[in-house]
C-alpha cells in the first residue's frame, strides 16, 4: 500500500461497529419510509378548507391510479412489519381506478 492510499486518522472500523451502523441504517430507512407514507397520505386526506381529497386526485389526473397502487404497495410494506403505522383510506371512502388512470372516490 503507498502512503497516498492511506487515509489520516482514520482506523478501519471494527465488525461490531460495522454491524453498528447497518442496524442505525435500517432503522433511519424505516423511519423515513414510515414517514414518507403518512404524510402522503395526510396530504391526500388532510386538507384544508376548500381542496377535498377529490381535488388532489383530480389533480393528479392520470397518474392517480398509479398513486393509489404505489401507496397501497407502501402500505403492505409497512403493514407486514407493523400494522400501527399505516395510514389507511378513511373509513367509509372508496375509491375505483379508472381504465384511463384516473380515481373517483365515493
Amino acid at each position: 500500500m503507498s502512503i497516498l492510499d492511506q487515509t489520516p486518522g482514520r482506523p478501519q472500523p471494527t465488525a461490531e461497529q460495522r454491524a453498528a451502523r447497518v442496524k442505525q441504517h435500517i432503522a433511519s430507512t424505516w423511519r423515513q419510509t414510515v414517514h414518507a407514507h403518512q404524510h402522503g397520505m395526510r396530504l391526500l386526506w388532510e386538507t384544508p378548507e376548500g381542496i377535498t381529497p377529490q381535488d388532489v386526485i383530480d389533480a393528479l389526473g392520470t397518474d392517480a391510479a398509479e398513486a393509489f397502487a404505489l401507496s397501497a404497495s407502501l402500505a403492505t410494506l409497512i403493514e407486514s412489519i407493523d400494522a400501527d403505522q399505516v395510514v389507511s383510506v378513511p373509513d367509509g371512502v372508496t375509491f375505483t381506478a379508472n381504465p384511463d388512470g384516473t380515481v373517483t372516490l365515493s
